[in-house]
C-alpha cells in the first residue's frame, strides 16, 4: 500500500522565494511585459503536472485510505514536495501578473474588476473541488493543462493588446 505523504510546510518558503524574485525582477517586468512571467508559470505548471502524473497513482483522488495501484515510477514523497513548491511558484506567476494587468486596465475603478476576478477564481475552485473526488487524477491533470493553455493564450493576447495600446499613446497615434 502506498502512503500519502505528510502535508508540506514549504508554502511559507515558496511565498518568501516568489516575493523576493518578483521584487527583484519588478523593473524588468515593466520593460519586457507580463507575458514572459505568465509563460514561465505555464511551463512550470505543465512540468509539475507531468511529475505529479508519474509520481502519484491515478486512482489516488478516488480512494480515502490509500491505494495499492502503482504509479509510473515508485512514488516519492520528496518529489511530491518539490511539485508542491513548483505549483506554488507557478501559481504566483499567474496571480501577480493577473493582478497587475487588472490594476492597469481598470486604474480608476479597480474594485469591481478585482471582485469579478476573485468570483471567477472561486467559482473555478468550487467546480474543481466538486469533480476532484469523481475523476481520475489523469483527467484532472488534463483539465488543468487545457484550461491553463487557454488561460495563458488569452492572457498573452490581452497583454499584447495593452502593450500595443500603450505604444500608440506614447507615439501620439490613435
Amino acid at each position: 500500500m502506498i502512503r500519502r505523504p505528510p502535508r508540506s510546510t514549504l508554502f511559507p518558503y515558496t511565498t518568501l522565494f516568489r516575493s523576493a524574485i518578483f521584487g527583484i525582477l519588478g523593473k524588468k517586468t515593466i520593460r519586457f511585459g507580463r507575458d514572459p512571467i505568465v509563460i514561465l508559470g505555464y511551463v512550470i505548471h505543465v512540468i509539475s503536472f507531468y511529475l505529479v502524473f508519474i509520481n502519484i497513482p491515478g486512482d489516488a483522488p478516488l480512494v480515502s485510505s490509500g491505494t495499492n495501484k502503482p504509479a509510473y515510477i515508485e512514488s516519492n514523497m520528496y518529489l511530491a514536495i518539490v511539485c508542491s513548491f513548483l505549483l506554488g511558484f507557478a501559481d504566483s506567476c499567474f496571480n501577480t501578473q493577473t493582478y497587475s494587468i487588472v490594476g492597469s486596465l481598470y486604474p480608476d475603478d479597480s474594485a469591481p474588476a478585482f471582485a469579478l476576478f476573485k468570483f471567477m477564481q472561486s467559482l473555478a475552485a468550487a467546480i474543481a473541488f466538486f469533480y476532484s473526488t469523481a475523476l481520475d487524477l489523469s483527467w484532472q491533470l488534463l483539465i488543468l493543462v487545457v484550461v491553463g493553455t487557454i488561460g495563458t493564450w488569452l492572457f498573452c493576447l490581452v497583454e499584447w493588446d495593452v502593450h500595443s495600446e500603450l505604444k500608440r499613446k506614447k507615439t501620439g497615434r490613435n
